[in-house]
């Protein structure tokens, strides 16, 4: 409790106005205030508990606490089962494309299908208008959102160093089936106004340079289908990300992938972007 309120009180002092400071150092001493008046009434109720009720009391308290660790452990195993899924997901070692595509055909189709599966438990609980199943299925939809939104958060994950990577031989671009980026660009109709605010944000513009250049060879050089980052040489001879923001065609790549979360896609003016006439 005291390095708690240390830590919230340091943070309070380094605010720029007095105001926060004092209010600052002020809820940290309610805090500790509230948290002792919350120690001495709930050892207040256990003496009561004991002293008139005895060995019935502390039989209900041990099976009080045995409750709470069992409760403890079943999150703990849920949690752990989530980390498993993605331990399993990321430690697959997928190399051609036929078996990304199929990697990914398989998930998609499991999610799709529980989608389905909860999209029906969603119509019938609306439609028997009964509160304990509307909020099950509340429950279990919630539950489907946290797990994928945490398999979405650690995508960036997959990613290798480059001296664990294997070197891939792109075959170029034949003209019919498969195109170079220049000319994709192309047909994608970007238009983006040059005054425009920056909508891809570094959090550490020396970030991309000290750990993922130097661990991963800059990754946004190739997962980006736009080109929109470059590593280039500057005038005192060292190296520069370079963004090139007109290309990006908003695919959100950049946001999920960078191995050290660095970059962040923010939304661009209105009407700017990508305009895929001929679709």
């Amino acid at each position: 409790m005291v390095a708690m309120g240390t830590s919230l009180a340091d943070k309070a002092w380094d605010r720029d106005s007095a105001v926060y400071r004092v209010s600052g150092v002020i809820n940290v001493i309610s805090g500790w205030l509230l948290t002792a008046l919350l120690a001495f009434t709930t050892a207040g109720i256990i003496a009561c508990l004991l002293y008139f009720f005895q060995i019935y009391a502390l039989i209900g308290l041990v099976l009080f606490v045995m409750f709470l660790v069992y409760k403890t452990n079943v999150a703990f195993k849920k949690r752990l089962g989530k980390k498993s899924e993605i331990s399993q997901l990321f430690g697959k070692d997928v190399i051609t494309s036929e078996e990304l595509y199929l990697e990914s055909e398989q998930r998609i189709g499991v999610a799709l299908q529980e989608v389905g599966t909860l999209i029906q438990k969603v119509i019938d609980a609306l439609g028997s208008e009964s509160k304990k199943k509307i909020e099950k299925v509340s429950l279990e939809a919630r539950d489907f959102s946290e797990r994928y939104e945490t398999l979405y958060g650690s995508f960036y994950a997959t990613l290798k160093k480059t001296a664990d990577a294997k070197s891939i031989n792109y075959p170029k671009p034949d003209g019919q089936l498969t195109f170079d980026r220049l000319s994709s660009l192309y047909l994608a109709g970007l238009y983006h106004q040059e005054d425009q605010p920056v909508h891809l944000q570094l959090a550490d513009t020396e970030q991309a340079l000290i750990s993922n250049l130097l661990n991963f060879a800059e990754p946004a050089q190739r997962y980006c289908p736009a080109g929109v980052y470059e590593v280039i040489d500057d005038e005192t001879g060292g190296k520069v990300l370079h963004i090139n923001a007109q290309n990006c065609v908003h695919c959100k790549t950049c946001d999920i992938k960078d191995p050290a979360q660095n970059i962040t896609w923010v939304t661009p003016e209105g009407g700017s972007g990508p305009n895929y006439s001929n679709m």
